[in-house]
């Protein structure tokens, strides 16, 4: 019956600093917690929005950054396949397979792709499973240093630690009334479900767990990245991977099935498969991933510095420098955009800053321009809404920004919503019907679309390295 209307907290007047920290609190928080619109539908409805939500999980096989390029094999085999449809891709990470399985089913996303088999109590959810991808074995992680286990009456009195979601839950629960027949105990201890594998088997390596179960293929990484570690006995025989989607999406079901028989074992997929799999020693190894933990650029502290100063979320604004630059300060656009976040240079003389290829001097122009912008939009935009905004002026210009939030108001879109609103608007700007009307005219809307979902996609994954700085 009304107009949507801001809630906020009250604070006194006399608490600046817990007013600045709760709102870059919120700004977080707004950010990390969105999702796209609820969207069930077949893979005509996926054509028609022209956009494949893939949901994930963030680890070493399925979807991460490396040297501030998104990577996972679970990743690039949806993203070949998203290209072969002529759909754009959106990743949405989830904590845990509870996550992934009610992100699917309310519409959220299209597709689970994160090393999932079929299991009695995932087969009894409406759910399909595609053809398998990917074949494994669920193999026995133990230290080096210890003596290999050989059989299963060796596990007596032995300790595995495993999530309750995952398949070696069943597994071990099997070896466990196979062994108690001959009085055997074998003990399982569960960890939290937003635990990776990844993250179990190095605290077997380290010793505070005893051993846990992992698929033949993660080894096979982890392998590359810690010496004292070893595969010992495999509980399981070859089983397959599958990606998970609605059982009403049939159109997907086949696409993705045609996709796996079209793809599995040949070019494409043998160079995918070695590059994680086979050849991961030449990718990884543990000083560059302990690198890459700590570290996103050479310019994390001047990034820091000036994301307090002006209050924005420094991991956002390395995503943004990384889209921008890809941290390179010399970089210098077709256009003569220069610097860490490609400022034109007529840009940085109005906020009083010169010689761009210096690093703090490109980052603080950006970051100004950045501030001014944001001082321009309507005080009552949600905070993630104003930051999108933001970034969208900062990639399109303001003017097209203007032009995008009237449209979407013409169209009965939300014009203080970006994603599924305004972002809408801004990709009908580049036809004729439309930009014509506009006035400030054609703009290639995909432009700051883009630009927008790169930043999103970085800014998500900087927030798994870096997770309790703002």
């Amino acid at each position: 019956l009304n107009k949507e209307q801001p809630i906020g907290w009250a604070i006194r007047k006399n608490n600046p600093e817990l007013l600045k920290q709760l709102n870059r609190y919120i700004k977080t928080e707004k950010l990390l917690r969105h999702l796209p619109d609820s969207r069930p539908g077949d893979l005509d409805s996926i054509k028609k929005h022209r956009q494949l939500r893939l949901i994930t999980r963030n680890n070493s096989s399925t979807y991460f950054l490396w040297k501030n390029k998104l990577m996972g094999f679970e990743y690039d085999l949806i993203k070949h396949f998203a290209k072969q449809q002529k759909v754009n891709l959106k990743v949405l990470v989830a904590q845990d397979s509870k996550q992934m399985l009610q992100w699917l089913e309310e519409g959220y996303g299209d597709i689970i792709s994160a090393g999932l088999i079929k299991t009695p109590e995932r087969e009894k959810l409406a759910i399909n499973f595609t053809d398998p991808y990917l074949f494994v074995k669920e193999v026995i992680v133990q230290r080096k240093d210890e003596q290999p286990i050989e059989a299963i009456k060796e596990l007596k009195n032995r300790t595995f630690y495993i999530r309750k979601s995952s398949s070696y839950w069943n597994t071990l629960i099997a070896v466990q009334k196979q062994l108690s027949k001959d009085n055997i105990q074998v003990n399982i201890e569960l960890v939290p479900e937003s635990m990776e594998t990844e993250e179990i088997i190095k605290n077997v390596i380290d010793g505070q767990y005893d051993l846990t179960l992992a698929d033949s293929h993660v080894i096979d990484i982890e392998k590359s990245w810690h010496s004292n570690l070893q595969a010992s006995l495999a509980l399981t025989e070859i089983q397959g991977h599958r990606w998970l989607l609605r059982d009403t999406d049939s159109q997907l079901l086949s696409a993705l099935n045609q996709f796996i028989k079209k793809e599995y074992k040949k070019l494409f997929y043998n160079i995918t498969y070695n590059k994680y799999f086979k050849n991961s020693r030449n990718l990884f190894n543990a000083d560059k991933l302990a690198k890459n933990n700590k570290v996103i650029s050479p310019y994390d502290d001047l990034i820091k510095s000036l994301a307090k100063e002006y209050n924005f979320d420094w991991r956002l604004l390395a995503a943004q420098v990384n889209k921008e630059s890809q941290f390179d300060p010399k970089a210098e656009s077709w256009a003569g955009a220069k610097g860490l976040l490609q400022v034109m240079p007529r840009t940085a003389r109005e906020v009083g800053i010169s010689d761009l290829e210096k690093p703090e001097n490109g980052l603080l122009a950006g970051v100004k321009y950045m501030a001014w912008i944001s001082k321009q939009l309507s005080k009552d935009l949600p905070a993630n809404d104003r930051l999108w905004f933001t970034l969208a002026a900062y990639n399109a210009g303001l003017g097209h920004l203007k032009d995008a939030r009237s449209l979407a108001g013409k169209q009965g879109l939300n014009p203080n919503r970006w994603f599924g609103n305004v972002e809408q608007a801004f990709l009908l700007l580049s036809k004729p019907q439309y930009y014509k009307q506009a006035r400030y005219g054609y703009v290639r809307g995909i432009e700051p679309v883009s630009y927008i979902k790169r930043i999103q996609a970085l800014f998500e994954l900087y927030i798994n390295k870096h997770p309790d700085e703002v």
